[in-house]
C-alpha cells in the first residue's frame, strides 16, 4: 500500500509569534498582516493589488470585528493554500490565495479579547 504524506514546515522565528504570545493577545493590524504575508509568501508571484486585497480579506470584514490571528495565517491559511495548489498540480498564486482568503474563517476571539474589541 502506498500512502501519500505531505509535510509543511512553518518554523518559528523571533518575529513570528502567536497572538497570545509576544503580541499581548493582539491580532495583527493591516501593517503586521502585510509584513507577515510578504515574508511568508516571498517568491510567490503576487501583485501589489493582490497583496492589498489579501491584507483586507484577512482582517476584520463583513461586520466581523476581528481578523486573522498570527497563527491563523502561519498555521492554517498559508499551509492550506500550499496544499490546495499541490492538489491542483499548479503553483501557489495570488489568485488562489485571494479565493482562499475570501472563504477563510479566522479563529473566534476569546471573550476577553472581544470585550477589548468593542
Amino acid at each position: 500500500m502506498i500512502l501519500d504524506a505531505r509535510i509543511i514546515a512553518s518554523p518559528e522565528t523571533p518575529r513570528s509569534s502567536d497572538a497570545t504570545g509576544r503580541h499581548g493577545g493582539r491580532r495583527p493590524d493591516d501593517e503586521a498582516r502585510e509584513d507577515l504575508l510578504r515574508r511568508s509568501l516571498h517568491g510567490v508571484a503576487i501583485s501589489e493589488a493582490e497583496m492589498k486585497e489579501l491584507v483586507q480579506l484577512t482582517g476584520p470584514r463583513d461586520g466581523r470585528v476581528y481578523g486573522c490571528t498570527y497563527s491563523d495565517l502561519r498555521q492554517r491559511f498559508i499551509p492550506g493554500a500550499v496544499l490546495e495548489a499541490v492538489d491542483h498540480g499548479g503553483p501557489l498564486t495570488g489568485e488562489l490565495l485571494i479565493a482562499r482568503a475570501a472563504e477563510f474563517v479566522p479563529t473566534r476571539p476569546f471573550d476577553a479579547e472581544m470585550a477589548g474589541a468593542s
